[in-house]
């Protein structure tokens, strides 16, 4: 069993006014400190006067091996904070596999939370954020991303993802041919001096975009779900049968699945349940 700890750190998404007490000071107690990008958490830790006894790497590309080093340096009694760029680590950063290998190694990992991306675009868009889902970065081919957005064709989750502004007038262009012309909110630079909010259907956030001499900093990308149509009824909404099944296959209960799916589809409770009855039978 690992002796020492694991500490996942939340880090600010760009101004360091948004750092944690609880984060400064465990990034000033640890042993050895695992940064996705060394360079840049030295302007971080020298902004906060933190001289680390050790800074190491640990990235997408070598996280499988340095999560071993973390373990050695676990079972020598150190304690280690790691912490990404900008935010919390897993959340489309590196940390899930260390985490993982030291749980299983019967080690604890401790969580600093921090400031992320996700709920921050949300709050800012105006869009409802009581059912969300975060699909991260899109993939960079056109199939791929129609692929990977056709679940949420008619679906009336709100999207959150992220983008980098070399790509973001192909995304905006391919989000748009799959899921039509949504409401959505282009947050930039989150936090930073420079922070932008762009809340416009998408063809008006890409031909904003398209008149720029460039576009520049991070991204993060709200949509709106896709509205009720008018007369949606249990029978004519394509996805409901198979969402009903996959979360039958799941034994969740019928009456999680009946809430879950009215809120989701705008339909009534009653006609719902009805139809989870009915498939149960089948």
């Amino acid at each position: 069993m690992a002796k020492g700890i694991l500490y996942l750190v939340g880090v600010s998404i760009g101004n360091y006014a948004d750092m944690t007490y609880r984060a400064v000071e465990t990034l000033k107690m640890v042993d050895v400190i695992a940064a996705e990008d060394t360079r840049k958490a030295r302007h971080l830790l020298s902004h906060f006067q933190i001289k680390p006894e050790k800074l190491i790497a640990h990235h997408a590309h070598n996280e499988a091996d340095s999560a071993n080093g973390l373990l050695t340096f676990l079972n020598e009694g150190k304690n280690i904070a790691l912490m990404t760029d900008a935010g919390m680590p897993t959340i489309s950063d590196p940390g899930f596999v260390a985490a993982r290998a030291v749980r299983a190694a019967g080690g604890i990992v401790k969580i600093i939370p921090g400031v992320s991306a996700v709920p921050t675009a949300l709050a800012a868009s105006g869009l409802p954020a009581e059912d969300f889902r975060f699909i991260g970065f899109l993939p960079r081919k056109n199939g791929d991303i129609k692929k990977a957005l056709k679940p949420f064709k008619d679906s009336q989750t709100t999207l959150v993802l992220f983008e980098s502004p070399r790509r973001i007038l192909k995304a905006l262009e391919a989000i748009e041919a799959e899921l039509g012309n949504r409401e959505a909110c282009l947050c930039r630079e989150l936090t930073k001096q420079h922070e932008e909010f762009i809340a416009a259907p998408l063809s008006e956030i890409r031909k904003q975009l398209a008149a720029r001499d460039a576009v520049l900093g991070e991204i993060t990308l709200v949509i709106a779900g896709a509205l009720k149509e008018e007369g949606a009824t249990v029978e004519n909404t394509a996805t409901l049968e198979a969402d009903i099944l996959a979360m039958l296959k799941k034994n969740l209960k019928t009456k999680q699945i009946r809430d879950e799916l009215a809120f989701k589809y705008g339909l009534n409770k009653g006609d719902i349940y009805k139809k989870i009855l009915e498939l149960q039978k089948k």
